[in-house]
Protein backbone atom coordinates (compact mmCIF):
# COMPACT_ATOMS: atom_id res chain seq x y z
CA UNK A 1 0.00 0.00 0.00
CA UNK A 2 1.54 3.75 -0.45
CA UNK A 3 1.97 5.03 1.80
CA UNK A 4 0.15 8.39 0.84
CA UNK A 5 -3.30 6.22 1.22
CA UNK A 6 -2.41 4.70 4.65
CA UNK A 7 -5.42 4.55 7.08
CA UNK A 8 -3.13 4.13 9.90
CA UNK A 9 -0.22 4.41 11.44
CA UNK A 10 0.40 0.94 11.49
CA UNK A 11 -0.86 1.36 7.62
CA UNK A 12 1.94 3.82 6.97
CA UNK A 13 4.87 2.34 8.99
CA UNK A 14 4.65 -0.78 7.02
CA UNK A 15 4.15 1.19 3.64
CA UNK A 16 7.56 2.81 4.89
CA UNK A 17 8.94 -0.16 5.57
CA UNK A 18 8.72 -1.43 2.42
CA UNK A 19 9.99 1.40 0.83
CA UNK A 20 13.13 1.68 2.97
CA UNK A 21 13.33 -2.44 2.09
CA UNK A 22 13.60 -1.03 -1.69
CA UNK A 23 15.97 1.76 -1.70
CA UNK A 24 18.50 -0.19 0.73
CA UNK A 25 18.04 -3.15 -1.99
CA UNK A 26 18.59 -0.47 -4.87
CA UNK A 27 21.60 1.35 -3.15
CA UNK A 28 25.02 1.00 -4.18
CA UNK A 29 26.17 3.48 -1.12
CA UNK A 30 27.38 2.28 2.02
CA UNK A 31 26.96 5.26 3.81
CA UNK A 32 23.43 5.82 2.53
CA UNK A 33 22.55 1.96 3.04
CA UNK A 34 23.50 2.47 7.10
CA UNK A 35 21.29 5.19 7.42
CA UNK A 36 18.29 3.55 5.82
CA UNK A 37 18.87 0.29 7.39
CA UNK A 38 18.77 2.92 10.51
CA UNK A 39 15.67 4.48 9.98
CA UNK A 40 14.55 0.57 9.01
CA UNK A 41 15.47 -0.93 12.67
CA UNK A 42 13.13 2.08 13.87
CA UNK A 43 10.18 1.84 11.51
CA UNK A 44 10.24 -2.36 12.40
CA UNK A 45 10.37 -1.70 16.25
CA UNK A 46 7.27 0.91 16.08
CA UNK A 47 5.52 -1.63 13.89
CA UNK A 48 5.94 -4.70 16.67
CA UNK A 49 5.13 -1.93 19.05
CA UNK A 50 1.83 -1.23 17.51
CA UNK A 51 1.21 -4.90 16.66
CA UNK A 52 1.66 -5.71 20.39
CA UNK A 53 4.57 -8.15 19.35
CA UNK A 54 7.12 -6.36 21.17
CA UNK A 55 6.66 -4.18 24.71
CA UNK A 56 7.92 -0.65 24.67
CA UNK A 57 11.13 -0.33 25.66
CA UNK A 58 12.25 -3.61 24.88
CA UNK A 59 15.84 -4.26 22.80
CA UNK A 60 14.96 -5.48 19.49
CA UNK A 61 17.56 -8.04 17.47
CA UNK A 62 18.55 -5.72 15.28
CA UNK A 63 19.21 -2.65 17.89
CA UNK A 64 21.59 -5.42 19.78
CA UNK A 65 23.30 -6.41 16.43
CA UNK A 66 23.83 -2.69 15.56
CA UNK A 67 24.59 -2.30 19.20
CA UNK A 68 27.89 -4.52 18.72
CA UNK A 69 28.61 -3.16 15.29
CA UNK A 70 29.60 0.52 16.55
CA UNK A 71 31.83 -0.98 19.60
CA UNK A 72 29.13 -1.67 22.21
CA UNK A 73 29.99 -5.52 22.64
CA UNK A 74 29.74 -5.26 26.64
CA UNK A 75 26.87 -3.09 27.18
CA UNK A 76 25.06 -5.00 24.75
CA UNK A 77 25.49 -8.46 25.96
CA UNK A 78 24.76 -7.01 29.48
CA UNK A 79 21.40 -5.28 28.27
CA UNK A 80 22.39 -1.68 29.48
CA UNK A 81 22.85 1.17 26.65
CA UNK A 82 26.63 2.14 25.87
CA UNK A 83 27.66 4.52 27.74
CA UNK A 84 25.57 3.94 31.14
CA UNK A 85 27.50 1.18 33.09
CA UNK A 86 30.36 1.79 35.39
CA UNK A 87 33.94 2.74 33.19
CA UNK A 88 36.33 0.30 33.59
CA UNK A 89 39.97 0.81 34.03
CA UNK A 90 39.25 4.85 35.49
CA UNK A 91 39.61 5.60 39.21
CA UNK A 92 36.24 4.91 41.16
CA UNK A 93 35.04 3.02 38.68
CA UNK A 94 34.61 -0.08 41.35
CA UNK A 95 34.13 1.90 44.38
CA UNK A 96 38.13 3.17 44.33
CA UNK A 97 38.98 6.55 44.78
Amino acid sequence: MPIKDAETRLEALKGLRDKLALCIDASCSGRDIAALAKQLMDCLAQIDELEGLLPEGEVTVVEQVITLHHGGAASARAGTPKGTGPAKGRPGAQGLP
